[in-house]
């Protein structure tokens, strides 16, 4: 009988038992505390003496088959009426087995079958161990990858300021008489303007949420520009992109879209921008220019889509580090000649 079905209420007492018992006397619903004790047991045990019928206990008692309990299985009780099913029903149907009351469950006896509430926990392990398989079989290179968890998110409280009444104002705390030039005479009137300048929390709009999630997803799936590099202390995340020929830019001028895929990447926070440029070219395999072509120089551009704002495009300067002039989340793009707006 499942642990999991639904039970019934006991004759005698309010108990509603999931594993309940019918007596095979007076096929009445019992729990395992009634089932020796409501009269029908005395009466089948004086009948089968007197009449020397045949039953279960003439025959020996079934004791519970967890080792050390000496208490009598509930297939020894049900089974004195002669009832053979009510014996096979009670058994446990996984390793069938014989159980007294207290251990008629599948963890109280330490059954050898999987446990019912697991067999679904255990499929769900199966499948993500073949997953794993073969996403290591197919990707090798992102088998040892753990994705992190995303920070937790941090709630924004509006705290409204309360304007407190005039008769709650203790006389020992209002403010002086004196006041300046266009300011109330009335003490009391004072202290409630004064409670009213309380700043309050700034609700972001619709498109500063958006931009927050694009950076948070962009701190999660970035990877270093460094290969090797550890994330130890600050660091600056940032999409980046090669154009060349600036032509990819000037379109994102006009509509506020990147044509084409981004990668991400992230390096330490005083990194100067000088040596991402050369990561970005070892990255794309850009040819240098020869000495003397500077209008064939190699530039970094940042993109940067302001939010409530407008699209700025600013040409980094090579000297300065990584976080003060790369926004969060932003596009830097690897660019050839000067940009001109």
């Amino acid at each position: 009988m499942s642990i999991l079905t639904p039970g019934s209420r006991c004759t005698i007492c309010p108990l509603v038992d999931f594993l309940p018992f019918e007596c095979p006397e007076c096929s009445l619903i019992y729990c395992g505390n009634h089932i020796h004790s409501h009269g029908c047991i005395d009466s089948i045990l004086s009948a089968s003496t007197s009449s020397h019928r045949p039953g279960r206990l003439e025959r020996g008692k079934r004791i519970c088959d967890v080792k050390e309990c000496e208490r009598e299985s509930i297939e020894s009780i049900s089974g004195i009426g002669g009832k053979e099913s009510i014996a096979k029903e009670i058994r446990c149907q996984w390793c069938n087995g014989a159980y007294c009351v207290e251990h008629r469950s599948q963890v109280s006896h330490s059954c050898t079958s999987p446990l019912d509430h697991n067999v679904r926990h255990d499929a769900f392990l199966d499948r993500r161990s073949k997953a794993r398989e073969l996403i290591s079989k197919q990707f090798p290179e992102h088998s040892t990858r753990t994705i992190p968890k995303p920070p937790p998110p941090k709630d924004t409280v509006n705290t409204k300021s309360k304007i407190p009444s005039k008769s709650k104002i203790p006389s020992n705390q209002l403010p002086s008489t004196s006041t300046a030039k266009g300011e109330s005479s009335n003490p009391v009137d004072q202290a409630v303007a004064a409670s009213t300048t309380t700043p309050q929390t700034t609700k972001k709009s619709k498109t500063e949420k958006l931009w927050d999630i694009h950076c948070k997803k962009v701190r999660m799936t970035s990877e270093p520009l460094v290969k090797g590099a550890k994330p130890n202390g600050e660091r600056s995340f940032f999409e980046w992109m090669i154009d060349l020929d600036q032509n990819k830019v000037k379109r994102w001028k006009e509509n506020g879209r990147w044509d084409g895929k981004v990668e991400r990447g992230w390096v330490a926070h005083d990194m100067p921008v000088g040596r991402i440029l050369d990561l970005l070219i070892e990255r794309g395999k850009v040819k240098r220019p020869a000495v003397g072509e500077t209008d064939q120089s190699l530039n970094l551009l940042s993109l940067y889509p302001v939010p409530d704002g407008e699209r700025s495009i600013t040409k980094l300067e090579l000297s300065k580090p990584a976080h003060v002039q790369i926004p969060e989340g932003s596009l830097v793009v690897l660019t050839r000649g000067e940009w001109s707006d």
